[in-house]
């Protein structure tokens, strides 16, 4: 039901990624911090909504990443 997306490799904290996910692209992903050290640097996203919205999703996390890099 859910995935756990790393995102360590950005160098921003889990929960500023999720912030500024959040803030750019309006997607919200639940950071894992709260779920002990194994959690550090993970976001946790819901499987259980349609397809078509995890696609969408995935497109406006790729744009976000995109504009970290530049």
């Amino acid at each position: 039901m859910f995935l756990m997306v790393d995102v360590r490799a950005s160098g921003l904290a889990s929960i500023d990624f999720a912030e500024r996910l959040l803030d750019a692209e309006g997607v919200c992903l639940l950071p894992c911090d709260a779920f002990g050290p194994n959690g550090v640097g993970y976001l946790r996203m819901s499987l259980s909504v349609p397809y078509e919205r995890l696609v969408e999703t995935c497109d406006r996390m790729e744009r976000f990443l995109a504009g970290l890099s530049s």
